[in-house]
């Protein structure tokens, strides 16, 4: 609340700050222009932030069309 109001006063007035909607990029916080190909939740600014996070993501990367079954353990 207080940083808020601080950045209210600063403004000059009772405005929001507006908020940032733009993609960054996972490796260098650069605006982003791709995507991971796969499962396109991870933005990248280049390929050289593309292949530098490529064997860290590639753990963790799930393909957007892969047909994953739920399995219910009772």
């Amino acid at each position: 609340r207080r940083a808020r109001e601080q950045q209210q006063q600063q403004n000059g007035s009772g405005e929001q700050p507006k908020i940032n909607h733009q993609k960054l990029c996972i490796n260098c916080n650069h605006p982003a222009t791709l995507t991971c190909a796969a499962c396109q939740r991870v933005f990248y600014c280049g390929e050289y932030c593309v292949r530098k996070d490529a064997l860290n993501h590639r753990d963790q990367c799930v393909p957007r069309n892969s047909n994953l079954e739920t399995v219910n353990i009772d």
